[in-house]
């Protein structure tokens, strides 16, 4: 868990965001990097993931990270967006590469999945009068 300064005037999830936002600034979370869940980062913070939301929200407001409701936060391309952070085309475009790379990988791991269950394919039993039982 994170301890917090406790003479630190901020609030909890001002403490998160600004954490959070080092954390993309230093780069120890990359573009394409995926935040821990609000569950996670509640845990290590010590508070609700309510608090969690609203540091992330805010973060998502400055166009630092973007969610995909069912899939995750993630880290923004910086460099992709321009100098313009409202640059509502660059950020559809950095969507848009995030989401087409997961249905590839979806797509790859939907083909495992297959070969994998044609592999453990139940044979059915054979009826007793069938040519390869007569020994």
């Amino acid at each position: 868990m994170t301890n917090f300064d406790l003479t630190d005037p901020r609030s909890p999830s001002g403490r998160i965001e600004t954490d959070l936002r080092e954390a993309i600034r230093t780069r120890a979370l990359k573009p394409g990097d995926r935040l821990d869940t609000y569950d996670t980062l509640a845990q290590q913070y010590g508070v609700d993931k309510n608090t969690v939301a609203a540091a992330v929200g805010r973060l998502r407001d400055q166009r630092l990270v973007y969610t995909k409701r069912g899939v995750g936060t993630f880290v923004i391309d910086q460099s992709k967006i321009g100098a313009d952070p409202n640059d509502e085309a660059a950020l559809d475009n950095e969507v848009s590469e995030s989401l087409t790379e997961l249905h590839r990988k979806l797509a790859r791991i939907e083909q495992r999945v297959a070969a994998l269950e044609q592999e453990n394919k139940p044979v059915p039993d054979l009826p007793d009068d069938h040519p390869s039982k007569s020994t």
